[in-house]
Parts: structure tokens; sequence; C-alpha cells
């Protein structure tokens, strides 16, 4: 308050000739009533200048309305868990992060389209190089699609439990190594067996959309949802 009139009768740094006059004439406790009121004063100007500054940085700046967000790997539950973390992640927006994990995804799901469509070559394929009958190169076919259906519920629950990265993560390794095993089969029931496990593991692809989709605010999760499909249409 510059304009105030308790300090226009207190200056803070009059002439030495009017300090000196007007505390000969003043009695010592007006003096030191005026002065500790000044001192107030000053003191209370501060704290609203302070408090104006922190005010206007505050509508400068986004303001998250989480207090605490939940540590990596930490399993939360509870619709107010899910919305503070989807508060977060719309106040925080895109980043160079969201762009890696959709490269990464479009690759699984890239992934996932060959392995299915190379069960339209697998069966001549391997009539031709083993002599497999039709009875066998159908199985060979089947096993996969059942070892998805023994995967979708295991690999949704270990998500549910254990986090979607480590789940994806672990759904890879099982499709990497039971490929590996499929191309290095020495007979008919080792490869059966490993192509069971191939479907098992591509059961898991649909935590990599599932966590693209929660970790993208809400207004860029259809479009980025296409771009994944399109990696799709680019594994057939």
């Amino acid at each position: 308050m510059p304009g105030s009139p308790l300090l226009k009768s207190f200056p803070s740094a009059p002439a030495p000739r009017h300090r000196v006059l007007r505390r000969l004439t003043m009695p010592s406790s007006r003096y030191r009533l005026l002065r500790d009121m000044a001192a107030n004063e000053r003191q209370l100007q501060g704290s609203a200048a302070a408090a104006m500054h922190r005010q206007q940085r505050q509508q400068q700046q986004p303001v998250l309305l989480v207090q605490a967000l939940p540590s990596a790997g930490t399993a939360t539950t509870g619709p107010a868990a899910g919305g503070a973390m989807e508060q977060a992640i719309d106040a925080i927006g895109l980043g160079r992060f969201h762009v890696f994990l959709l490269f990464c995804v479009s690759l699984i799901w890239a992934g996932d389209a060959m392995e299915v469509m190379i069960l339209s070559y697998l069966g001549p394929a391997t009539a031709c190089e083993f002599g497999f009958s039709a009875g066998q190169q159908s199985l060979l076919s089947s096993v996969v699609f059942g070892g998805m259906v023994l995967g979708a519920g295991t690999w949704g629950l270990a998500a549910d439990a254990l986090g979607r990265r480590t789940t994806l993560l672990a759904s890879c390794s099982v499709v990497v190594a039971a490929g590996l095993a499929s191309a290095a089969s020495p007979g008919y029931a080792v490869l059966l067996l490993s192509r069971g496990c191939v479907g098992f593991g591509l059961a898991g692809a649909p935590v990599a959309f599932t966590l693209l989709m929660e970790l993208l605010p809400a207004r860029s999760r259809g479009t980025w949802g296409t771009l994944v499909e399109l990696a799709w249409t680019a594994g057939d």
C-alpha cells in the first residue's frame, strides 16, 4: 500500500535533520509505536506482493490435479486411482516417449499379423518338406488358435496382477523362443508343441495395444489407435 497515511507520517528514509528534530520533539513511547506499526505495514506489503506473484505463476503453469502418483510397477485399484492417472496423463500431453511406444507396439502388432498369415503357408511348406498328411497340416494351424484360447485369459490376468510392461515382455519372449523352436524342430511332435506355444504367446499381443492406450491422452487415442491398426495391415 504505497499511499498509506501511516507510511507518509513516518517515512522510511527521511532527511537526517528532519529525523533528528522529530525524534527530539516526539515522546519515546509514541516513536516506538509508530516505528513498529510502520515495520508491520511494510511486512504486510511484502506478503501481499508475494501472494500475488504466486497466484500469477499458478495461472501461467498447468495445475495437475494429482497430489501423488503411484510409482512404476505399483498396482492401483479403484476409480479414484484411475481418475487421478487420467488427469495427469491429459495434463502432460504427448511426447517423444509416446512416439517410441507407438513404434514398439506397431512392431508387435505387425509381427502378430505375420504369424497369423504364416498359417496359410505353413501347411503346404511342411507337406513338401516332411510329407505331412492333410490332417497333420490342419492340426498345425488349429493348435496355434488353441494356444491363443489358453493364452488370452492367462495374459489378461497377468497384466492386471504384474503390470502391462512385464506381461508384454514375457509374451514376446514366449513367441521368440517358441518360434526358434519351431524352426529347429526335428519332427512333427516338437513342431506341433512349439506352434502351440507360439499361439499362447501371441495371445499377449493385445496387452501392447492396451498399454499404449492407457498412456495416451484421451483426445489422442482414436488417432493413435488407427495408426496401430495400420501396422497390422503392413504385417499382412
